[in-house]
């Protein structure tokens, strides 16, 4: 019986025959790309270790079947006769190796590559090990419409010997593949893909108000949330672009809508609130915002309100200071100013810039700027510039290395900056030190999830903010500060799910938070 060659065999036979450059380096291609995959899956193994259970779980099977794939294409080319071999080499040059018609279909793989690539960086960065294998895989397939166009790549070069022209080809290719890139950030951004992506694969769970537990409406208000687009303001950088949806509306001022009972008068008394994005209401409907609810309860103690919400995504208590002080400057002046923070100031030490007193991700402005100074020079800003606070002194606005003291110091002063203010216009004040999860003594499965992950991302948080905390405590004490609320503890004893994070809590904890503070504002109130 005559027995078929071997997988060496076969391309020793055909290693000085024409046009076999597909059967030499087909199972040298897909050999590579499996240790890629194999190295990417050892990345994720790693970098995925803090996601949820059951999305890890997703995530291996379907990486499983994607390497187990590889390896029966791998088992399939070793064993496979050498007259299948050679046929189906020649099928995948007789499907890629078509001249002209490779170019679109070589074209169409960049742009999904490209697509994917920005996907993975702005949706699931968590994914970020994919990075490799789609850029690896990319360069694997157009080796292999190379070879798969061998013969007329050869025959274009032999006609084109002049070196200007392969210089001038290089060029091309360059351009051509730039272009795509340029085109499909252009058309990501303008269709706002990353943004509903993002929504979309928010796994964190809302529950409404009244305890109402809505997977499809939780789902669309994160979409709705992704969709939101931040746009400049002078002094504080940004806010939020107006909208109009079903679940989060902004007015042309860049305010989230404040929903207020019916039979407010309109000559009620106005209170301005300030904040970052749990004031603003992250994860809440336009009714149950904190400024809402806010609205709601003293209305029902009987003393109806008109409530402004200035609370911004990410604002520091310095933004919400120079905020307040535009107001009372161009006359806008409230009877009560209601500022919640806190998180956001200690947040900006650990998590995004490393010193106190900073806004967040203030290194991103430092690459804006540089990047402004490229353009302005007519040159093509292809990535921002690096920037390090290693390289930059910003001790005129800002402590490095700051203690808990001087963290809690910054806040407290920044109160002590808008009492001044207030008290020159005549506006009450009201302070709240926010609630967080570390204070809560119960937390439930998810809670608990998200206590873990916190802890993991970023040791030392916990232990912090309760230093920072403790030292607020301390100096309001101190200095007898009756217009200080500290709320750190007020969900300590309770057991339900509030928190979706370290420190956005549902409709519910919004309800909560407004009663007390309208206990402070409303002595009368019942509790």
């Amino acid at each position: 019986m005559q027995t078929q060659p071997s997988f060496t065999q076969r391309s020793t036979t055909y290693a000085s025959a024409p046009n076999h450059l597909m059967e030499r380096s087909l199972f040298g291609l897909v050999f590579i790309g499996f240790l890629l995959s194999v190295l990417v899956g050892i990345s994720l193994l790693i970098s995925t270790g803090l996601m949820r259970a059951n999305q890890r779980t997703l995530l291996w099977i379907g990486y499983g079947v994607f390497l187990a794939a590889q390896v029966v294409l791998l088992v399939r080319l070793i064993t496979m006769p050498a007259d299948q071999f050679k046929q189906f080499s020649a099928r995948l040059i007789q499907t890629f190796g078509r001249g002209a018609a490779a170019l679109p279909i070589a074209g169409v793989v960049i742009v999904l590559v490209f697509i994917a690539l920005a996907v993975i960086n702005g949706v699931f960065p968590i994914l970020a090990p994919l990075n490799l294998l789609l850029i690896g895989g990319l360069i694997l397939f157009l080796s292999l419409i190379g070879i798969a166009n061998a013969d007329p790549i050869a025959a274009f070069i032999r006609r084109s010997a002049q070196t200007w022209t392969l210089i001038g080809l290089t060029g091309v290719i360059v351009v051509v593949i730039g272009g795509l890139f340029i085109a499909t950030q252009l058309a990501i951004d303008g269709t706002g893909l990353i943004e509903r992506l993002r929504g979309s694969a928010d796994y964190r769970e809302l529950v409404f108000f009244g305890d109402v537990h809505d997977p499809t409406m939780s789902q669309t208000y994160w979409v709705e949330l992704g969709e939101l687009r931040a746009e400049w303001i002078s002094y504080t950088y940004s806010r939020m672009m107006p909208h109009d949806g079903d679940l989060i509306s902004i007015d042309e001022r860049g305010l989230r809508v404040t929903v207020s009972p019916e039979g407010v008068p309109d000559d009620a008394p106005t209170i301005y609130t300030f904040g970052g994005s749990t004031m603003w209401g992250e994860g809440s409907r336009d009714a149950y915002t904190i400024p809402s609810q806010l609205s709601t309860a003293l209305y029902e103690a009987g003393t109806p309100v008109q409530v402004t919400n200035y609370g911004q995504v990410a604002y520091v208590s310095t933004q919400d200071l120079i905020v307040f002080e535009r107001q009372l400057a161009l006359g806008s002046v409230p009877d009560m100013a209601v500022f919640y923070g806190g998180f956001n100031d200690v947040a900006a030490v650990t998590i995004s810039d490393g010193a106190a007193g900073l806004p967040h991700n203030e290194i991103n402005r430092i690459r804006d700027l540089a990047s402004g100074a490229i353009l302005r020079g007519g040159r093509p800003v292809v990535q921002q510039p690096n920037a390090s606070w290693d390289t930059i002194n910003m001790s005129l606005v800002s402590i490095p290395d700051a203690t808990p003291e001087q963290i809690a110091g910054l806040w407290l002063d920044n109160a002590r900056l808008i009492r001044a203010a207030a008290r020159e216009y005549g506006v009450d004040v009201l302070f709240v030190w926010q609630p967080a999860i570390f204070y809560k003594r119960t937390l439930s499965p998810q809670e608990q999830l998200f206590s873990e992950q916190n802890q993991q991302t970023i040791p030392g948080f916990d232990d912090l903010y309760r230093a920072i905390d403790e030292a607020v405590r301390a100096r309001v004490a101190a200095e007898g500060l009756n217009d200080v609320l500290i709320l750190s503890d007020l969900f300590a004893d309770e057991t339900r799910y509030l928190f979706y994070d370290r420190v956005h809590v549902i409709e519910d904890g919004n309800t909560m938070i407004a009663a007390a503070i309208a206990e402070r504002l409303n002595p009368s109130m019942p509790n």
